[in-house]
């Protein structure tokens, strides 16, 4: 059976994702639009990143890589990276991941990127900004 890569029409950057015992509907907590840092560097304690992804097919290596971007794609710095396995049966199968990195260094005001990743190659990437001053969720 041919692989075919997953899509992702949804990831979103949270501190903690709770799931309702009587329902079973998740809650994403803290929503991030933006990173915050009190100092030149800083470090973020938990970012949970939820992924709807769909339409793949066959067994993938899912990454998450979060990175401080540069023009250069070898200049990028790489600040954390998570993988987890998971397969697609049938076509138009949608699939939760929640990657979670714990204390995640940010390298002072500037930008992350969050990739998407699946056996290597990059299918989603939100860019997310790194400002001085105190944490805001929505």
């Amino acid at each position: 059976m041919p692989k075919m890569l997953p899509r992702c029409p949804s990831l979103i950057a949270c501190r903690q994702v709770s799931v309702d015992p009587a329902t079973g509907r998740p809650t994403l907590e803290d929503v991030l639009q933006e990173f915050t840092v009190t100092g030149a560097r800083g470090s973020w304690d938990r970012l949970v990143v939820w992924a709807e992804v769909e339409d793949g097919l066959g067994r993938f290596r899912a990454g998450l890589r979060v990175v401080r971007p540069a023009d250069n794609l070898a200049a990028r710095l790489r600040l954390a990276h998570v993988e987890i396995d998971v397969e697609f049966n049938r076509p138009r199968q949608l699939r939760v991941l929640v990657f979670v990195v714990e204390d995640l260094p940010l390298p002072g005001p500037g930008e992350v990127e969050l990739l998407l990743l699946f056996d290597g190659a990059v299918t989603m990437r939100r860019s997310l900004p790194v400002l001085a001053g105190s944490p805001r969720f929505n």
